[in-house]
């Protein structure tokens, strides 16, 4: 009986709760509007990314990328620089620093998604089947991220003995040495040492092949 008020134009309704001097109504897109004796808006406490992609038919594709290494942090940019493509869209960005991508205005896709990670000297991974239905994905954490195997100096998708000879021409070269690269320095502290062997190791006789399907 109080409600003098009712804003113009009020539409896409979800919820309504109704007191006897003011009603507040649950937008589609998160954010409530009260009415009432007096007109005002609640602030959009509520609205969140679930809701507005519902109603946009978009959502986004986001997560981790790590090579497989141990105590890697951002100060030493491991995880930087890794080339991730939504393959059926034709999107490509790089990693941050904490190895982190995010695909934004992604449609709906039942028959999936693949994303695709390339860096030099690493195994390429692709990650397929990414089904987009009603919510968006993330493709790991930061914690159990998705992990890349380096060392395939050669470019034949196996880390063996070829790579090991690469890499031993350049052992204990540091930044300072015009036969530096940053590719041999798989843990990226500006010198080629025996710990970047002992990432070799680490799959050493692997193939592309033997990362097996991701989250399994």
């Amino acid at each position: 009986m109080y409600q003098h008020y009712i804003p113009e134009g009020l539409k896409n309704i979800k919820q309504v709760s109704a007191g006897m001097e003011h009603t507040l109504v649950l937008k589609n897109d998160g954010s409530i509007i009260g009415f009432g004796m007096v007109p005002f808006i609640v602030p959009n406490f509520f609205s969140n990314e679930a809701s507005q992609s519902q109603e946009t038919g978009t959502f986004t594709i986001s997560g981790f990328i790590s090579p497989d290494i141990a105590g890697i942090t951002k100060s030493n940019n491991a995880k930087e620089n890794f080339d991730v493509e939504l393959v059926e869209l034709k999107r490509k960005m790089i990693t941050g620093q904490d190895g982190y991508f995010k695909f934004f205005n992604v449609p709906r896709n039942l028959e999936g998604y693949t994303i695709k990670v390339t860096n030099s000297c690493y195994f390429e991974r692709d990650i397929p089947n990414i089904i987009i239905n009603n919510t968006s994905v993330e493709l790991g954490t930061i914690e159990e991220p998705i992990f890349m195997w380096g060392g395939d100096f050669y470019r034949d998708n196996v880390i063996n003995m070829q790579d090991l000879i690469i890499l031993a021409k350049v052992l204990n070269v540091d930044s300072s040495d015009e036969k530096y690269s940053y590719v041999y320095d798989l843990n990226r502290d500006k010198v080629i040492d025996m710990k970047d062997v002992f990432i070799i190791a680490r799959h050493f006789c692997d193939a592309r092949e033997d990362y097996g399907i991701f989250g399994e």
